[in-house]
């Protein structure tokens, strides 16, 4: 898809944002020029920019009739009802739910280890990307800021910490990266590898100069958390994981592969799917529930 210019409509410059799932919120924009400057910024864009609208000259202020000379006594302070209170409470409480800002949190981490990477290896004038994850890493830490709420901004300290951890633990790994980009969306994940996404799930890719050879590519995802216990889980519905790990259908024995077997059975194809896992699901629930009735805990 051809880039924007300044010949186009708002109509179509929103079409091109969400076709090429930029992270851009234009919700807010009241003129085309603030469409063009945005897409500009980010690269998203083709020759020059359009005039700038002309600032609305504010009319001189009228002048003041001056006031009456009874005056209405000012109205009785009232208790606000109790009610209200409540309402306002709860509105409260909502607003200091982190979960509300999952997602910023989550882009400052992945841009940040991307943008601290680039600056470990010293690659910033190289990098066909660290300007454009300087402004998305600023935009995000921006908006955090600017909610002004304490909490807020010691998750944000969080993040980057994590962020200058891992970039530090895969630059240690790594030795060969030449760039790296955030793969946030299908377009720019193919952009960056110039290879299909197929819902490859990397936060960000690593660029590998594999000496002579034709580079090559690693997805790395990003999963920071704020918590010391919290436990991974492999991102698949039960009756693939079972399926695909442990069991196979004309088995004797049921049981977990042995870690040397895993990457062959899971790439072996399995008839039993579907209804019958759950079957086989349910047969050893109830005969892990029936031991479990019998054990003596006392």
């Amino acid at each position: 898809m051809s880039k924007p210019t300044k010949y186009w409509t708002i109509q179509r410059y929103k079409d091109y944002i969400i076709n090429e799932e930029l992270d851009i919120d234009f919700s807010k924009f009241k003129n085309k020029y603030e469409y063009c400057e945005i897409l500009s910024s980010i690269g998203h864009f083709e020759g020059n920019l359009p005039d700038a609208p002309a600032k609305k000259q504010t009319p001189p202020a009228k002048k003041q009739t001056p006031p009456a000379k009874k005056q209405t006594p000012p109205a009785k302070k009232q208790t606000p009802p109790a009610k209200k209170q409540t309402s306002r409470a709860k509105s409260d409480n909502k607003s200091d739910n982190l979960s509300n800002y999952a997602t910023q949190l989550a882009n400052v981490n992945e841009l940040g280890v991307a943008k601290y990477i680039l600056e470990i290896k010293k690659l910033k004038s190289k990098s066909t990307t660290y300007n454009k994850i300087c402004y998305d890493f600023n935009i995000n830490e921006t908006k955090i800021k600017n909610k002004g709420k304490v909490f807020l901004n010691d998750a944000l300290s969080i993040k980057i910490t994590q962020a200058q951890i891992m970039a530090n633990e895969l630059c240690e790994k790594y030795k060969n990266i030449i760039d790296v980009d955030w793969t946030n969306t299908k377009s720019r994940f193919k952009s960056f590898c110039n290879k299909e996404h197929n819902n490859n799930p990397a936060d960000i890719v690593l660029k590998f100069n594999d000496e002579g050879k034709s580079n090559s590519f690693l997805g790395v995802s990003l999963k920071a958390s704020f918590g010391k216990t919290d436990i991974g889980q492999y991102n698949s519905s039960i009756c693939s994981f079972i399926s695909g790990l442990m069991i196979k259908e004309g088995q004797a024995n049921y049981g977990i592969y042995s870690n040397n077997r895993i990457e062959f059975e899971c790439k072996s194809n399995c008839a039993l799917v579907g209804n019958k896992i759950q079957d086989f699901c349910n047969a050893y629930k109830d005969v892990f529930y029936n031991e479990i009735s019998k054990v003596d805990i006392h």
